[in-house]
């Protein structure tokens, strides 16, 4: 029902560059522009008041300075980002290892990792109540890795490690998408699981922030998963243009500005302190006081 809903609604819509190009999005964009199916009709969430000028904007989506990318572009901007989204949910492979090589997680955060389950279980609820397979699939993934992950660090964690508010926020957030889902109307869920997908996708991104104080204070930055960071720049970056330069829409350009930001500022501090351990360092310094050696 909801998915002839979801055409009669773009039927009946004015036309877009977009048709034809990238139909899973184009449903998308049309949905938060009509009533049947869209989300803008909603105004019964506490947040709107703060993302109500996103609406504004989304519901006239243009693109940046009004460029229009060829359809080579276009076509790649619909490719890429789902499967460098593949490459983030497992980028944090390199960092579980050493978990179990180490016997211990140290100075590493939980949070990126109950993050990605929040995440995951919030866009592919999205994605069902849209029935749109394009977003809905490929967060499978971040759910069954996100969960991996955790098993993993909970089994090695270190005796200063933080668990408890991390894990409790993120079974807060999927219990909060699947009520919303259940007993919510449908265009309402569909706003507020929204709302708590760009707010999530932000904290995603930045989670290995978390670790800046142990970084500054150990001046290291083993605590930040080199891959991950890397691969999350790629992944923001490639949203980033297909939400401006393709879909002209800022609920997927402008979450994924705030998480490249943080990204880019993850990888200025493993340029500045380096990954090696605490213990590498400490024996690369000379030691305080020590005097040194004078040759005969």
């Amino acid at each position: 029902m909801l998915a002839r809903l979801c055409r009669s609604s773009a039927l009946r819509a004015s036309p877009t560059r977009l048709t034809g190009l990238v139909p899973a999005a184009s449903c998308h964009l049309q949905l938060r522009r009509s009533d049947p199916c869209g989300r803008a009709t909603s105004r019964g969430v506490a947040t709107s008041a703060l993302l109500d000028p996103l609406i504004m904007l989304a519901q006239e989506p243009q693109t940046i300075a009004g460029y229009t990318p060829s359809e080579d572009v276009v076509k790649f901007l619909s490719v890429a980002p789902p499967i460098l989204l593949q490459f983030v949910f497992f980028s944090p492979l390199s960092a579980v290892k050493a978990f179990r090589d180490s016997g211990t997680t140290g100075d590493v955060s939980i949070m990126p990792y109950t993050m990605m389950v929040a995440n995951g279980t919030l866009w592919f609820t999205y994605g069902a109540l849209l029935s749109n397979p394009t977003i809905m699939l490929p967060n499978i993934t971040a759910i069954v890795m996100g969960a991996g992950y955790c098993a993993t660090f909970l089994k090695y964690k270190s005796p200063q490690a933080v668990v408890t508010p991390y894990v409790a926020s993120s079974a807060g957030l999927v219990a909060a998408t699947i009520g919303s889902a259940a007993l919510l109307p449908l265009a309402t869920s569909q706003q507020f699981i929204g709302y708590l997908g760009c707010g999530v996708c932000v904290a995603m991104f930045g989670g290995p922030l978390a670790s800046i104080s142990a970084v500054l204070r150990d001046q290291s930055a083993a605590a930040i998963p080199l891959g991950f960071t890397v691969f999350s720049i790629a992944n923001t970056s490639v949203w980033l243009s297909y939400g401006a330069l393709v879909l002209g829409d800022p609920f997927i350009w402008a979450p994924n500005v705030l998480g490249l930001g943080s990204s880019l500022t993850q990888l200025a501090l493993i340029a500045r302190y380096g990954t090696a351990p605490r213990a590498a360092v400490e024996e690369a310094a000379p030691e305080e006081g020590a005097k040194p050696k004078q040759e005969p």
